[in-house]
């Protein structure tokens, strides 16, 4: 699940050549952008270099959380291979090195996450969580509002931090209802390009089993790889 993960996007103008070194300054440029940093924390990163300046996509998540995910398969007999963030897996199946201009939102029950790439660099990532329950919970309507409120919020941020403009929005769905009602909400409401992401057809999935396991898609290499991959 999304809120195990804590993301973030960090810049730095290099990078040290040791992997030890790199980890650790990492680390603590995260540390300063939390109010916690757990000392169980388990952190994992990718670098993207481009000119004179390198972004880092960094994951952490606590390892006691881990485990018990680890213990859940265990105990039906399977090894936990990758625990990944699903809004980070599906930027694998996002051909983010030409769009180079464009929002990914990951849509749950419980959760939105947003990963934003600017000049084919992720730039920033956001989850915003919903209420949950039954009685407290937001209806299909409210929660499609939501949607659409937080998207363009971040629009509108990455284009004054970046200085660039958002050209299309690619979305996945784990939600129970109205696929199709999502996607036409969103084209109604927005100004970009809108987009499903979807599992690669080498999966041999109908649509709505494609756009739901497509965060499990997002894991494995695949003949037409994305650059993202």
């Amino acid at each position: 699940p999304e809120a195990c993960f804590k993301i973030l996007v960090l810049p730095f103008d290099s990078l040290p050549s040791s992997e030890r070194e790199r980890e650790k300054i990492i680390r603590w440029r995260a540390k300063k952008q939390m109010a916690v940093l757990a000392d169980d924390a388990r952190l994992t990163y990718e670098a993207v270099t481009t000119g004179s300046s390198v972004k880092v996509l960094v994951a952490l998540a606590r390892m006691p959380v881990i485990r018990e995910y680890e213990d859940l398969f265990a105990g039906l007999g399977l090894d936990v291979g990758i625990a990944s963030s699903p809004t980070v897996s599906l930027l694998n199946l996002v051909d983010w090195e030409s769009e180079k201009d464009l929002l990914l939102a990951n849509i749950e029950e419980d959760s939105l996450g947003l990963v934003a790439v600017t000049q084919s660099e992720p730039a920033l990532y956001r989850l915003k969580t919903f209420p949950a329950g039954r009685d407290g919970g937001l209806r299909f309507s409210q929660k499609i509002e939501a949607v659409v409120q937080e998207i363009e919020y971040t629009a509108h941020f990455v284009e004054d931090r970046e200085k660039r403009q958002v050209r299309s929005l690619w979305f996945r769905s784990g939600l129970k209802e109205g696929r199709e009602d999502i996607r036409a909400g969103l084209k109604t409401a927005l100004p970009f390009d809108v987009r499903p992401v979807l599992a690669p057809p080498a999966c041999g999935l109908d649509p709505a089993g494609s756009m739901f396991l497509a965060p499990l898609a997002g894991q494995f290499p695949w003949p037409e790889k994305t650059p993202a991959g």
